[in-house]
């Protein structure tokens, strides 16, 4: 294994740790749960990280990604 590929494992280990610590102890949310919109926006993020071999795939799939998240907000927020 590389240096990157483990910087990438330690960094999604770190992220799915505070994850399931917030999850577990934070507190209960009142407001606004995650919409599938939302949750295929953060799969397409996660997915660009996957594909950093390939520089156009990787930024399309994150940016395709990020397009969602913005139309989700926009879509929440009206």
């Amino acid at each position: 294994m590389d240096s990157a590929t483990t910087y990438l494992v330690i960094t999604l280990f770190a992220l799915a740790l505070v994850a399931l610590l917030i999850f577990v102890f934070g507190p209960r949310p009142t407001g606004q749960k995650l919409t599938s919109l939302g949750s295929l926006a953060f799969v397409f993020v996660i997915a660009g990280m996957f594909f950093r071999d390939n520089h156009l795939v990787g930024y399309g799939v994150m940016a395709v990604g990020i397009v969602i998240a913005i139309v989700d907000m926009v879509k929440r927020a009206s």
